[in-house]
């Protein structure tokens, strides 16, 4: 791995600029962003350019947890397990306990720009909101899911104020407040959903084919986007680019669909397999699409006139790079 770099950067002069050096006079290549090797309770990263990118050196994942939220500003990574809700810093693997967040959370979900973050309690039927996300994290407030089917879906705006969830296989689309919960006039069953980075706005995709705009919670009205356009067959996943002006829909069928509201017909690429996430990486429109049926990895970039999947190639083996 470390000779392919050498060559990379010989090969492509200022194509590569340094984002960090681990030693004086060693440029390292620019990380797309990070993911989760759960099985081997490990961090990796995505080096390179889209395109032309290979998986990095592995990192402790926070404190060992299996549960695991990367930062799309790829500066840290949350972790919880039984005992504590960790983070670490990126890339240095730095590690701290955050005093205050309660240990065993099932779910962690983190807000578009990774300000905010969600820490779900299924046992407890509760909800924590962290801010002030990475330097002054903080336990803002506890939101109760009482009364609620275990939760399929969730999203927290970047100011940590607004929490959408799905309940269960009831398909219903809830805000979640700090007493309760208020159902929204979404029409379908929910299949995901997302809320538009420094913005209370969302959008709802619907398993009807449905892509609905959510103002303000509610409170501000509510469009419809998309009705049974062939870019949503079967969701499971949906992102807004980080400007806002794009909404991307991962369906279970490998199709990505991309929404303009610049306006044109909705667009569609395949991957080839069977995402079940979309995780966001550098750039205003690249995600990696989480597959975890398949070892191949694959990243989507929908920032251009015609988007498109690369492959990132799988690691060699820990013997191999030494």
């Amino acid at each position: 791995m470390k000779r392919w770099f050498l060559i990379y950067s010989l090969c492509l002069p200022g194509l590569l600029p340094a984002e960090s050096s681990s030693a004086a006079g060693t440029i390292a290549a620019p990380v797309l962003g990070y993911f989760s090797d759960t099985a081997a309770q490990r961090l990796r990263s995505i080096q390179g350019i889209p395109g032309a990118s290979v998986v990095g050196e592995a990192l402790p994942a926070p404190g060992g947890a299996s549960i695991v939220a990367i930062s799309s500003e790829r500066d840290f990574a949350l972790g919880a397990d039984g005992q504590a809700v960790t983070m670490v810093s990126l890339p240095s693997g730095a590690t701290s306990v955050l005093p205050g967040a309660t240990p065993g959370a099932d779910r962690i979900v983190l807000s578009p720009g990774s300000k905010a973050a969600a820490l779900y309690h299924s046992s407890g039927r509760t909800i924590e909101v962290l801010t002030g996300l990475p330097a002054a994290p903080n336990v803002a407030r506890t939101v109760t899911t009482q009364g609620l089917p275990d939760l399929a879906a969730i999203a927290v705006s970047d100011d940590g104020q607004m929490l959408l969830a799905v309940p269960g296989a009831t398909g219903r689309t809830v805000l979640l407040l700090d007493n309760g919960f208020l159902e929204l006039p979404v029409p379908g069953n929910a299949a995901a959903l997302a809320f538009r980075p420094q913005s209370q706005d969302a959008v709802v995709v619907t398993a009807s084919r449905q892509i609905w705009l959510v103002h303000q919670g509610g409170r501000g009205g509510y469009d419809l986007i998309g009705d049974g356009v062939n870019a949503v067959t079967d969701p499971v996943a949906a992102e807004y680019s980080s400007d806002g002006s794009r909404v991307f829909v991962a369906n279970a069928d490998g199709a990505v669909g991309v929404f303009d509201f610049a306006g044109g017909n909705p667009l569609v690429v395949t991957c080839s397999c069977s995402p079940t996430a979309l995780v966001r990486l550098k750039g205003n429109s690249l995600f990696l699409l989480q597959d975890t049926s398949s070892a191949v990895m694959k990243v989507f970039d929908g920032g251009s006139a015609a988007p498109r999947v690369f492959f990132v190639p799988a690691p060699h083996s820990e013997d191999n790079d030494r």
